[in-house]
């Protein structure tokens, strides 16, 4: 009996060895994954030491043995465009592998403005209603830091449809569905972007020890700060935050909740009125009575509308919490089950929550009460407002600024999967640096390209229009972090687009992705598709002739033709200077396609900058209707360059 127990006791110790000899895969080798045509694939995960490996795919056999490390890889031959495929593997488990295509396959990274989805459009509802797309996937990588680089990564592929192309990415979205309508090529998405993170932070800390000022930084990733340990540390700080229901069990909910000593604010709800507008984590309650007289018909299902919203909700009426909600292109509907309002004296609670900035409705709208039979409420007037109920924000960590430690969680684990091409939109927090930008761009490029053994076309974004300007030519950071991104394309199989004109002024987050993505495709059909038809760029600077007290400008990648986008022909977003080196607005008469400047207050002009503001009005395009890109013929000092 006794050697019967010791034999059962060390089989259930050995019977978690056994199963993790079973072969693993990384998470981008799965089911629904696009891979690249025409080159060929690696494939590669984990097993036992000396584990026999074997892969058929497309009637083809591959076989390999895992190595001492527990690593195998193999590579299949190159194949061209199609699907859905089945892959099978099999080592001392077996693993099916179903609705694979094959087609291109792109990175789309960078922060928030790649980050931003479909569900954030000005026209999300309209626009995910008609995604369906059962030939583009994606992938979304999970945000994730680490002083290291991992070899994994979270996430799943998924095929885009009016379900889950919500959560796509915009910008890439757009850009994977007008190249599939063009080439008919299924288009594979890897999403790799992190709000508010810097270029530094994306790249690899080998690229990063030529700048002297990162190095003691890639250093300390070796024996200092467990990045991490600390972000998950956060996280969970942060999902407490978040999570804070002392608003609740106040009763700050509830009717007879005493509110007196509270603020008092009106709609819309913006941080800004209520003295949060450049606080980092914001949880505040807002309260109102509303009286309802006999008319309403509280029996019957009701509707609140609270307009647009870019914030976490929870909506109280009475006491109850009002958990169901629609989304329209006008804003969110909260529905109110019968019984729920009575007759007389009502109350409304709601509580916002948001990490950075945040509303709830827009100028003009109005929180609106309705019933199924027509009754309708506009709620006006003040609301009382709190901010001090819930816990307390974590203090605020820049995770996405630590030099390499994106790329080691977010990049390295992509490869070796073969790419067509990489999608990039980032630069706004570098804007503060953008002398420094000119050199850690490039860099990054050139160290992905390296680490993936391979010259992956890279096209980017240029800074969007954003912020307000100055009355007088002036110097700008963020017209020089553009002049910066635009360097970048001395680099071999690179490409920008430019979106000087449709950016928002006020909002940093512009909603138009959709011109955003197909500028991006132009430049991949120009750039990674080599079709000679294509003109995927506006005018560009090409030279400069002083002639008579004006400046003769000549450009490039005109298309068909220059043209001055105005009723009048006035010329617009042109500033000159003489030897005093001080920029005046310059007028400007178009002859054929050239322009000529001048100015009264420039005698004897030598330089010209053309849109160098934060939110030019530049309207020079070619007539295939492109902008031109922002450029200055100087290489004066900006005043906030270092000496």
């Amino acid at each position: 009996m006794k050697r019967l127990l010791l034999t059962i006791v060390i089989l259930c110790f050995l019977t978690p060895k056994l199963s993790s000899a079973a072969i693993k895969l990384p998470n981008l080798v799965s089911d629904y994954m696009v891979l690249q045509r025409d080159v060929k694939i690696p494939i590669w995960g984990w097993a036992d030491v000396g584990e026999n490996v074997t892969v058929q795919f497309l009637g083809a056999k591959y076989e390999t043995k895992t190595g001492k490390d527990g690593k195998w890889k193999l590579e299949l031959k190159a194949v061209p465009a199609g699907g859905p495929f089945v892959m099978t593997l099999e080592g001392k488990n077996k693993i099916t592998l179903n609705n694979i295509l094959i087609g291109d396959v792109f990175l789309a990274s960078g922060q928030s403005n790649m980050e931003f989805t479909n569900n954030s459009l000005e026209n999300s509802t309209s626009e995910i209603s008609k995604a369906h797309f059962p030939n583009i996937h994606y992938f979304k990588v999970p945000i994730n830091v680490s002083n290291t680089a991992v070899e994994d990564v979270e996430g799943k592929w998924t095929a885009v449809s009016p379900e889950s192309a919500g959560n796509f990415s915009a910008v890439a979205y757009f850009f994977a569905k007008d190249l599939y309508q063009k080439n008919k090529i299924p288009i594979g998405v890897i999403v790799s972007s992190w709000g508010g993170s810097s270029a530094e932070g994306w790249t690899d800390p080998e690229s990063l020890q030529q700048f002297p000022e990162f190095k003691e930084a890639v250093a300390d990733l070796k024996t200092g700060k467990d990045w991490h340990k600390s972000y998950i540390e956060y996280q969970n700080n942060i999902k407490a935050f978040k999570q804070s229901n002392r608003g609740v069990e106040l009763g700050v909910n509830l009717n007879q909740y005493a509110d007196e000593s509270w603020s008092i604010t009106d709609f819309p709800f913006e941080l800004q009125k209520v003295g949060r507008g450049d606080k980092y984590g914001n949880s505040i309650w807002f309260r109102k009575k509303i009286e309802l007289d006999s008319s309403f018909a509280t029996e019957q299902i009701s509707s609140l509308f609270l307009g647009k919203l870019n914030v976490d909700v929870k909506v109280y009426v009475n006491g109850t919490e009002i958990t169901n909600r629609e989304n329209s292109d006008e804003g969110t509907t909260f529905l109110i089950p019968k019984y729920v309002l009575k007759k007389g004296s009502n109350q409304i609670a709601i509580k916002f929550f948001q990490m950075w900035s945040g509303f709830i409705g827009m100028p003009g709208q109005v929180i609106t009460l309705k019933n199924e039979l027509g009754f309708k409420k506009e709620i006006v007037g003040d609301w009382k407002f709190n901010t001090t109920i819930e816990k307390e924000t974590p203090a605020h960590i820049s995770f996405n600024s630590v030099p390499s430690t994106i790329y080691s969680a977010m990049i390295a684990p992509l490869i070796p999967y073969p790419l067509k091409g990489i999608i990039w939109y980032q630069g706004e927090s570098n804007a503060d640096k953008p002398e420094q930008y000119r050199s850690l761009f490039p860099a990054m490029i050139k160290g992905w390209r390296s680490k993936w053994k391979s010259e992956i076309p890279f096209l980017f974004v240029q800074l969007a229009n954003y912020m307000e300007n100055q009355k007088q030519p002036a110097d700008y950071q963020w017209a020089a972090l553009r002049e910066a991104q635009s360097l970048a394309l001395q680099l071999p199989k690179t490409g920008m687009a430019v979106t000087i004109d449709i950016g928002d002024v006020h909002d940093i987050h512009p909603k138009n992705k959709k011109d955003v993505g197909q500028r991006l495709a132009l430049a991949a059909q120009k750039v990674i598709y080599n079709d000679p038809k294509i003109i995927y760029s506006g005018p560009t600077f090409y030279k400069k002739h002083i002639e008579n007290n004006q400046i003769k400008i000549e450009f490039k990648n005109i298309g068909s033709g220059l043209l001055v986008k105005d009723d009048k022909q006035e010329v617009k977003g042109f500033a000159i200077a003489g030897e005093d080196k001080v920029f005046y607005w310059a007028k400007g008469i178009q002859k054929g396609n050239t322009l000529l400047l001048y100015s009264e207050s420039v005698k004897n002009p030598t330089e010209v900058r053309y849109n160098w503001a934060n939110s030019p009005d530049g309207n020079i395009y070619n007539k295939e209707g492109l902008p031109a890109a922002p450029f200055r013929t100087d290489n004066y000092p900006l005043h906030f360059e270092k000496k």
